[in-house]
């Protein structure tokens, strides 16, 4: 019994000791320790591919919400990849069932060309949106600057009008737009005057004696730099030989200003513009407007230009100020909600080539090490 075999101890352990080297050595030992680790890789990834289904899901869902065209396609294959990847049934592996393990890794084999076609959608879609995202942010940035200025008590001009001015500024010559020396003395004529007007709104007022040495500035400038070309300069030459009282009746008499360039100015755009009270006197006159907009001039009768808020005058400067600020805190808003969704698509860009990776060389080194 056991006092007979306590002798045999040594030379059984001995046994159980050689026997058990030679499993661990044995063909089929490393084959089982090979398919459990090509087992556990692919279990790995796939586990990590729920855990970025997740994050994606949420990301491509949020961003989707902000109507980008592109991601609708992104959306469908990803749902598809996550079906395919599903009915694989990864759960149900086992070292000892082959034929179920050939199964499963062929099914995640057959999801490779999903995976590869994500692969590119999701670049193309992160490229997108890093765009997006930084065009609002520069238009945030842009509002910005024009909310600046308008606090400062100085109209919301456009882009070349504040380059020419602090171009001529650099040369020792003031340049003032002529929206910022001008009032308009009836709100209700306030748009249709100021869409009338158009781009000259903002055009600059130089002082006869500057305007010689302004003109050549400009010129030289022009030339190089296309984005100023959009700024106008009185010629104080002519304007000033229309400095004189508003005609009755016609629209530059809703125009008022002490500056004698800006009244020449206004004179010559509006002096001969009627100022219609109905569309019937508006059909009567070659040249005239009405405070709805319509406006009558060359045989035609039509709208005035379209603008991008008001510039003229204290109250307008104050209105365009609470349109910016409600733009730009609308424009924050979005910032804060895209950015999040954009930042986890990018990440998971990044990831995509590994996570495939980990798919495909997991389940090809199972089916090897399983046949």
């Amino acid at each position: 019994t056991i006092k007979q075999q306590t002798p045999r101890l040594p030379e059984l352990k001995q046994r159980h000791e050689d026997a058990l080297i030679a499993w661990q050595n044995s063909d089929a030992a490393s084959l089982s320790k090979t398919v459990e680790a090509a087992q556990e890789n692919v279990t790995d990834a796939t586990t990590r591919f729920a855990e970025l289904n997740t994050s994606l899901r949420e990301a491509v869902g949020d961003i989707s919400r902000q109507r980008f065209v592109s991601f609708e396609q992104l959306v469908e294959r990803w749902t598809e990849c996550s079906d395919l990847l599903a009915r694989a049934d990864i759960a149900s592996l086992s070292p000892s069932d082959h034929e179920n393990t050939a199964t499963v890794t062929a099914a995640l084999l057959d999801a490779r060309p999903v995976l590869d076609e994500i692969s590119t959608r999701l670049e193309t879609a992160d490229k997108h949106v890093s765009h997006e995202l930084k065009q609002i942010k520069d238009d945030g940035a842009a509002l910005q600057s024009r909310v600046e200025r308008l606090k400062k008590g100085l109209s919301d001009i456009h882009a070349s009008t504040s380059l020419t001015i602090e171009l001529l500024k650099q040369k020792g010559i003031q340049a003032v737009p002529v929206c910022d020396v001008c009032e308009i003395t009836n709100s209700e004529w306030q748009e249709a005057v100021e869409s009338y007007l158009g781009p000259n709104r903002e055009a600059l007022v130089v002082a006869t004696e500057d305007f010689g040495h302004a003109l050549e500035i400009y010129e030289a400038t022009q030339k190089q730099s296309p984005r100023i070309r959009r700024a106008r300069l009185i010629n104080p030459d002519l304007a000033l030989r229309e400095n004189k009282s508003p005609t009755t009746g016609m629209v530059s008499t809703l125009i008022e200003t002490q500056d004698p360039v800006a009244r020449g100015f206004m004179n010559i755009i509006l002096d001969r513009t009627k100022m219609a009270a109905t569309r019937d006197e508006l059909r009567r006159e070659r040249k005239a407007l009405m405070a709805s907009g319509l406006t009558a001039g060359g045989a035609t009768i039509g709208g005035t230009s379209q603008i991008d808020g008001l510039l003229i005058g204290k109250h307008a400067k104050a209105q365009q100020l609470e349109r910016l600020e409600k733009e730009l805190d609308s424009l924050a808003r979005r910032v804060a909600r895209f950015n999040g969704p954009a930042t986890t698509l990018s990440k998971l860009n990044r990831q995509w080539a590994g996570f495939c990776a980990g798919v495909t060389d997991g389940a090809l080194a199972l089916q090897e090490q399983s046949q």
